[in-house]
């Protein structure tokens, strides 16, 4: 899927999980407006940098190789 289609997709599943939790813990129906644009924008950053966090991330839990 590559890492455009993977951070779209992470998107919109984050999207529905914040909207299903909001469901549950709020009391919201599923014609209650929520914000779409901030897990948009997480997955835009995912794509641009999510590389280096992984490779970040990595080194700081496995030890530097």
């Amino acid at each position: 899927m590559g890492d455009g289609g993977g951070g779209v997709v992470a998107g919109f599943l984050l999207g529905g999980l914040a909207g299903l939790g909001g469901m549950l813990a709020l009391g919201l129906s599923r014609t209650s407006l929520q914000p779409f644009g901030p897990w948009l924008v997480g997955a835009l950053l995912g794509v641009l940098v999510g590389g280096e966090v992984a490779g970040w991330f990595q080194a700081a839990s496995l030890g530097a190789r």
